[in-house]
C-alpha cells in the first residue's frame, strides 16, 4: 500500500532526524497541551495527571503525542478522554476507548497495521520510531478505564 505523503514524511522525520535532533529539557504537560490544541480532537477531553520534565527533541515529542492523540480519537470515539502522565522512568498516554485486545498489542506497533477508521497504519509505527530514536521503549496495555494505554519508558539498555 502507498503511504500518504504526510505520513511518509513523518515516518522519515521520526526515523532519520530523531537520532540527530537537538534535545532539550521539556515539560511533558506543556508540550501535551500545545499538541492537543493543534490536533483535531472533536469533543474529546484531555486530562494531564502529572507533568514531569524530560529531555527530548520538541518536534519529535510533538510528533509522538499527536499520533497517539489521533489514534485515541480515531479508535476511541469523538468523546473519548485521553490521560497523560508521568511514570518513574517515562510517561504514559491512555484513553477511555474500547482498548486493544491482548492478542493485537504487539501488532499495532507494526507498520501498515490498521483496524480502520481511515488511518494509514503508520501512526503507531511513527510513535515507536520516535521512541527508539530517544532510547525509549513503547509498551501497549490497558488503561484505568479499559482503553488503550501506551507507556513510553527509558530503555533498560541505556
Amino acid at each position: 500500500t502507498q503511504i500518504p505523503h504526510a505520513a511518509g514524511a513523518a515516518m522519515a522525520m521520526a526515523r532519520d532526524e530523531g537520532r540527530e535532533a537537538e534535545r532539550e529539557p521539556l515539560s511533558l504537560g506543556d508540550v501535551t497541551r500545545d499538541v492537543w490544541a493543534d490536533v483535531e480532537t472533536r469533543e474529546a477531553t484531555l486530562e494531564v495527571v502529572s507533568t514531569p520534565s524530560l529531555t527530548a527533541n520538541r518536534q519529535q515529542l510533538r510528533l509522538l503525542l499527536s499520533n497517539l492523540f489521533r489514534n485515541a480519537v480515531g479508535h476511541g470515539g469523538f468523546d473519548v478522554t485521553v490521560r497523560v502522565g508521568g511514570l518513574d522512568d517515562g510517561f504514559f498516554v491512555e484513553d477511555t476507548g474500547a482498548g486493544i485486545p491482548v492478542a493485537e498489542r504487539e501488532q499495532v506497533l507494526e507498520s501498515g497495521y490498521s483496524t480502520g477508521y481511515g488511518g494509514s497504519g503508520v501512526g503507531l509505527t511513527i510513535v515507536q520510531q520516535v521512541a527508539a530514536a530517544h532510547g525509549w521503549v513503547v509498551t501497549v496495555g490497558e488503561g484505568e478505564a479499559g482503553g488503550a494505554r501506551f507507556e513510553i519508558r527509558h530503555s533498560p539498555e541505556r
